[in-house]
C-alpha cells in the first residue's frame, strides 16, 4: 500500500485520471486473454480520458499500480509479469493500436502475447512497421531434426543398456535398427 501512495506521489498525472485509465486498461486485460481488439478499444478510451501520448515512467508505474490494485495482483505468483507486461502497454498506448492492427492485417492473427510483444518492441523505440516486420520474420532453425532422434535414441539405449530384462537385446536391436534406417549413428559400447 505504501508502495502504491508514492508512486500516485510521483506521478504528474490527476489520481482520477489515474483510475479512470487503470480502470480502463484492468477492463481489457481481463477480457483480452485471446484477442487484442479489446487492447486496442482501451489505448483509444485512454487517448479520450486525455493520457499524454508519451508517459513519464512515474505516470506508467502509477497507472500500472491503479490496474494492479484493481485486479489484484498484490503477492499473487503473476505479480511481476502481469505489472510487466502492463507497464509495456501503457507506455505505447499511443502507437500500439496502429501496430496491433498492421500485424493483424500481416498475419491474420494478434492475441495478448502478440501485443505485449508489440508493446516491448514499440517501447524499446522500433517503429511500427520495424515491430510488425519482427513479429512476422521467422528465423528457420539450422538444427537437422535426425539430431534430435539420435539423441533420443541414445538416451534410450544408454538407459536400457544395463537393463536386466529379458528382451533388452531385442529393444537395443531395434534401436541400432532404426538408427541405421534414418542414418543416425549411435556410440554402441
Amino acid at each position: 500500500m505504501a508502495v502504491q501512495k508514492i508512486a500516485a506521489a510521483a506521478s504528474t498525472l490527476a489520481a482520477s485520471l489515474v483510475t479512470s485509465v487503470g480502470n480502463t486498461f484492468a477492463d481489457a486485460y481481463q477480457s483480452m486473454t485471446n484477442s487484442g481488439t479489446a487492447l486496442v478499444s482501451a489505448c483509444a478510451a485512454a487517448a479520450k480520458l486525455k493520457l499524454p501520448t508519451v508517459v513519464s515512467q512515474s505516470d506508467v508505474d502509477a497507472i500500472v499500480d491503479a490496474i494492479s490494485t484493481r485486479l489484484q495482483w498484490a503477492g499473487t505468483a503473476r505479480e511481476r509479469t502481469a505489472k510487466s507486461e502492463m507497464r509495456a502497454i501503457v507506455a505505447t498506448h499511443a502507437t500500439l493500436p496502429e501496430a496491433i492492427t498492421a500485424l493483424r492485417s500481416a498475419s491474420g492473427r494478434c492475441g495478448l502475447a502478440e501485443s505485449v510483444k508489440l508493446a516491448r518492441y514499440l517501447r524499446d523505440g522500433k517503429s511500427v512497421k520495424a515491430a510488425v516486420t519482427a513479429m512476422t520474420t521467422h528465423v528457420e532453425a539450422k538444427r537437422d531434426p535426425r539430431e534430435g532422434i539420435r539423441r533420443s535414441l541414445q538416451s534410450f539405449f544408454n538407459a536400457t543398456r544395463d537393463s536386466k530384462r529379458k528382451d533388452r537385446d531385442v529393444v537395443m536391436q531395434a534401436c541400432i535398427h532404426f538408427a541405421g534406417q534414418i542414418r543416425v549413428t549411435l556410440k554402441v559400447e
